[in-house]
């Protein structure tokens, strides 16, 4: 199982037993670009319905959230209101 970056969402990567032959058409790709949410439940339901390795969940869910995470535009974080006036008075 693998996850990769798409222009929006991710794209989960997975072999399957049909083709094992084959490596072009062993894996199966399935773009996920509904939400974070909606796309974090369904890797835990393929995971669960495909008898997929358990310890491999916590894993793939993670490194899809970072994907969803470095997608969403950055923004400044402010410091302290009150130190920064201070500051730029003196």
């Amino acid at each position: 199982m693998g996850i990769g970056s798409a222009e929006k969402g991710f794209v989960l990567l997975v072999k399957s037993s049909r083709n094992g032959n084959r490596p072009a058409k062993n894996v199966a790709r399935t773009e996920m670009k509904k939400g974070a949410r909606t796309s974090l439940a369904k890797i835990r339901s393929l995971i669960g319905k495909n008898r997929y390795r358990k310890d491999l969940q916590k894993a793939a869910l993670r490194r899809a959230s970072a994907v969803l995470r470095s997608q969403k535009p950055f923004t400044a974080k402010r410091g302290p209101k009150g130190t920064s006036a201070a500051k730029k008075s003196s």
